[in-house]
């Protein structure tokens, strides 16, 4: 455990470094000074590609108390000293000797640098560490994978045999009796990406598997960077496992499963996907949980929707196929005060000291519980809206059903209404109350309206909502809705709609063998095909409806109202309905 005192020195000797950088020289290998602390640096050059990796040392005394911080060179220009974390997910570590001491590797976490031209490293040391190192295990693009493809009815699949590599025989009892979600409870698992499809090299894996049973899950950030590219992804996995496995000595990588920020999930350590296996991943808790670390920096960078979702995904497959209660608790080690009675989903903090998962992902937590305790997943822009309207808790409430997709995009059901995306725009609209009612008494989405193409837009009396092809309007006075659309709804518009005369709609649309009349508060629109769509309002529109409208003799409209200087009138089949202030309206 790292001495308080020597934790508060190591804080103000990095304060003292911002502000003399010429007495904390970074030229020099190893600094020493009065209080003891001892500064080594160490610095990578002329770097290409996106740049992974990790800090190594070999510790002279293990009660050495150690500080890390690195700082990257691009577009010409050094950034920020940024701290880094030291690695302790687990007890296994490299020895080595040194002047005839048996030394024990020390290592930072895995760091996603990013595209730069430099690292730059400075430990700050208790005591004398050597062989300082930047191991870098850059990572390369790779479009071939197959991330977020359904392989859910595929065997578990590698690249290697793993019955000719004696250091990691798997034996047919430890197989059928540790295996998950393969014949129970699959059609819960989420889509993603197992070893061969992000292109482990199966000859570095030298890990004996070590099955365990499950009683919660762990969730973990990288260090660095977030500026990766999707095609990126594989390559830092493949960086991560090679770092864990080859630099640290783990044998494979330390995560059951990693999920980048475009919401893609990678199978980890082998064989995670359907078995309990034991992780590398928080040194005390290993033995209970497994590990889901998202790829970023989550203290800094704030979690997409989709990392969110995907991490919820993994947890609502394996919990439900071992049968965890993600509101329940278990007994889960911890790395300082041994078995605690602790919640079933935690972040890596909780039992080790450490920020992981970064205080933004953290945050977050709860939004991942609730994610798992949902019956239906809700992603992407469904989600993003659901959750803008607050999740669980606001209006929408839990979803009642999947995505249902068709050919013009999604749709998702939940108690306080419907959420749409639409496919050619990629815009998502919530549908609520009585619009709901209304659009849902005409099939929805695949009636003659189609999709929403708005939220609910406020009006003084009430509310109006739009679609592909015409706009739903709520009465607030008498709680009802009424469709305007085609010829109809363009003669409205184009008079200002609820914010002209005839103010909202007080009927559907009426059809007869020869056209269509529709009411507003102040008049009605009449459409036929043959002469289109005209209004009937004031007192001709009086003296039209005292004659039978268009049942009576003057049939439908053939104008709107034509003011001259003497009169105002309006022509119809059947004549035409003259008015004048002082006189009132007559029938011509």
């Amino acid at each position: 455990m790292i001495n308080i005192k020597r934790v508060c020195l190591l804080t103000v000797f990095l304060i003292i470094c911002a502000f003399f950088t010429t007495t904390c020289s970074v030229n020099a290998n190893q600094v020493f000074f009065d209080n003891g602390l001892i500064s080594t640096t160490a610095q990578a050059e002329n770097l290409q590609g996106y740049s992974t990796g990790g800090i190594t040392w070999q510790y002279l005394d293990p009660n050495t108390a150690i500080d890390i911080n690195y700082r990257v060179y691009k577009d010409n220009i050094w950034g920020m000293w940024q701290p880094a974390e030291v690695e302790n997910s687990t007890d296994k570590t490299i020895e080595k000797s040194i002047d005839g001491r048996i030394t024990k590797q020390g290592a930072s976490e895995f760091i996603m640098f990013g595209t730069v031209s430099k690292i730059e490293i400075k430990v700050v040391s208790t005591k004398q560490i050597a062989d300082l190192k930047i191991n870098l295990e850059n990572a390369d693009k790779s479009d071939s994978t197959n991330a977020g493809s359904d392989n859910r009815n595929t065997q578990l699949q590698t690249t290697g045999s793993f019955t000719q590599n004696s250091s990691s025989n798997l034996s047919t009892n430890e197989v059928d009796a540790n295996k998950v979600g393969a014949d129970k409870g699959d059609a819960l698992e989420p889509k993603l990406c197992d070893r061969a499809c992000w292109g482990a090299n199966e000859s570095w894996m030298k890990w004996q598997p070590n099955f365990i049973n499950y009683k919660g899950v762990v969730i973990h950030h990288t260090a660095g960077s977030n500026d990766y590219t999707k095609s990126e992804s594989a390559g830092i996995v493949r960086s991560i496992y090679s770092y864990h496995a080859n630099t640290l000595g783990w044998g494979d990588i330390g995560y059951n499963f990693l999920v980048d920020k475009y919401g893609q999930i990678f199978e980890g350590r082998y064989p995670s996907r359907y078995h309990q296996v034991e992780g590398a991943h928080a040194y005390g808790a290993n033995a209970y949980t497994f590990g889901i670390s998202a790829m970023g920096n989550y203290e800094t960078a704030v979690p997409s929707n989709e990392l969110l979702e995907s991490i919820s995904a993994i947890i609502n497959w394996k919990f439900n196929t071992l049968g965890i209660n993600p509101d329940g608790k278990a007994y889960i080690g911890t790395e300082s005060q041994g078995v605690q009675y602790l919640s079933t989903i935690l972040g890596h903090r909780d039992v080790g000291a450490t920020a992981c998962p970064g205080k933004n992902l953290y945050a977050d937590m709860l939004r991942i519980k609730n994610y798992v305790d949902l019956d239906y997943t809700v992603g992407g822009g469904i989600g993003n809206k659901w959750y803008s309207l607050g999740g669980m808790s606001g209006r929408m409430g839990s979803p009642t059903s999947a995505e249902l997709p068709d050919e013009k995009g999604v749709a998702q059901t939940f108690q306080g209404g419907n959420i749409y995306w639409r496919k050619i725009d990629e815009k998502t609209y919530a549908i609520w109350g009585t619009v709901k009612k209304k659009y849902s008494s005409i099939l929805g989405r695949a009636s003659f309206l189609g999709y929403p193409t708005s939220d609910e837009l406020s009006r003084a009396k009430g509310v109006a909502q739009t679609f592909d092809n015409g706009t739903i309007y709520w009465v607030s006075k008498t709680n009802k809705a009424y469709i305007v659309t085609g010829a109809i709804k363009n003669k409205y518009n184009s008079i200002n709609g609820t914010n002209g005369f005839l103010s909202f709609p007080k009927s559907d649309e009426m059809p007869d063998s020869r056209g269509v009349g529709q009411i507003f508060d102040n008049g009605k629109i009449f459409w036929t095909a043959e002469f289109g769509a005209y209004v009937t309002s004031g007192g001709i529109g009086n003296l039209y409806n005292s004659l039978g409208s268009r049942s009576g003799r003057l049939g439908y409209p053939k104008s709107d109202e034509i003011k001259t200087k003497s009169y105002t009138y309006q022509k119809f089949v059947g004549g035409e309905i003259r008015w004048t202030q002082a006189k009132g309206a007559w029938l011509v």
